[in-house]
């Protein structure tokens, strides 16, 4: 059963270490998504100041985590977002281990994400994904994303695209 909880500030260093697997695993694939100073410690600290972060158990292991929060970025200034009205979170660094994947614990952390944004009365939900990780971006368009746009970030090598899906209405 995978449990999703915030992680403690002890956790920092194990969710570190997932970031880590997961840029060495991508970079097995040629995808040069993630590097040596992005994700960092830094971000994990500062989403925890945040409340911004979860992380996804499973057998009492710490095996996924994602972050998510009303902060975006400049760049997406840019992007023709559907919802242009109302609130809106951003998701930031969605992983699972790699020795995990495949169990359905990155769809358990989004659909979290979906249902506490629904709670809390956002209108939509973005998010970028790397271009080049074609996975993630088909990932994501199964979860019901749709591509709006498309952004580069400094000292990046391709584009990200950038993705938005409504939160449903309560009836």
């Amino acid at each position: 059963m995978i449990q999703i909880t915030r992680p403690n500030p002890t956790d920092i260093h194990l969710i570190f270490e997932i970031y880590q697997q997961c840029m060495i695993d991508l970079e097995k694939q040629n995808i040069h998504q993630w590097n040596d100073h992005y994700p960092n410690q830094g971000n994990i600290e500062e989403d925890l100041r945040n409340n911004s972060i979860y992380i996804a158990k499973y057998n009492q292991e710490i095996v996924g985590v994602v972050s998510f929060d009303d902060q975006d970025f400049q760049e997406y200034q840019t992007v023709d977002w559907k919802d242009k009205e109302g609130r809106f979170a951003v998701i930031h660094r969605l992983a699972v281990k790699p020795t995990y994947q495949g169990l359905g614990i990155a769809k358990t952390l989004m659909q979290f994400a979906y249902d506490r944004c629904s709670e809390q009365k956002y209108g939509s939900i973005r998010l970028d994904v790397f271009g080049a990780n074609e996975k993630a971006v088909l990932f994501y368009h199964k979860l019901g994303f749709e591509t709006r746009g498309e952004v580069y970030f400094d000292g990046r090598t391709s584009l990200f695209y950038c993705m938005e899906k409504e939160i449903a209405s309560p009836k």
